[in-house]
């Protein structure tokens, strides 16, 4: 389809051998836009330099029998922190809107690089003992949360019932920002 106008154009070759041998994309595209979205206050500083690895964030809207919901698959380059690539939360709702569970695989991190857990030195009868302790990142978006899943013993339940409120509030937070 060309018109009267169409031969009188002057274009000019573009020079590519400068871009050729570039990667694609935006660099850190991922973590910026993460970090200019409400759920960008999650991320610690911990964080950070895993999530440059992040290449792509795609959503799979589930049908058929998985019922309502989606899964956000989040797809990093081969790193030093964790094993594997892919990093999948499943988010399953009774109603439209009502999140009823949410399931995710298990990250494999590699030694002392899991932002999820920091090491705590305490005084236990009378010795110093190191102990781990969960603390705020990102990545506890892909803790599990499912309500039928086991019971604790009843003198862990009431801390499980505070977690679990913890959990489900998160989990409600989340919803809303996305």
């Amino acid at each position: 389809m060309k018109d009267e106008d169409y031969e009188k154009l002057e274009v000019v070759p573009c020079d590519v051998k400068g871009i050729s041998n570039s990667p694609k994309g935006i660099s850190d595209f991922w973590i910026k836009a993460i970090l200019n979205h409400p759920i960008g206050g999650m991320v610690s500083e911990k964080d950070r330099p895993i999530l440059g690895y992040l290449t792509n964030i795609e959503l799979d809207l589930h049908t058929g029998e998985k019922g309502q919901g989606f899964d956000l698959i989040f797809t990093f380059l081969p790193n030093s922190y964790f094993s594997g690539t892919v990093i999948k939360k499943e988010l399953h709702m009774k109603n439209k809107g009502m999140l009823d569970k949410t399931m995710s695989n298990e990250i494999g991190w590699k030694d002392a690089c899991n932002p999820t857990i920091m090491k705590k030195k305490k005084k236990r009868k009378g010795k110093k003992v190191t102990v781990e302790v969960k603390t705020d990142s990102f990545f506890n978006f892909f803790a599990t949360l499912d309500p039928d899943m086991e019971k604790p013993d009843d003198d862990k339940k009431d801390t499980k019932k505070k977690d679990d409120d913890e959990e489900d509030g998160e989990a409600e937070e989340i919803m809303e920002k996305l």
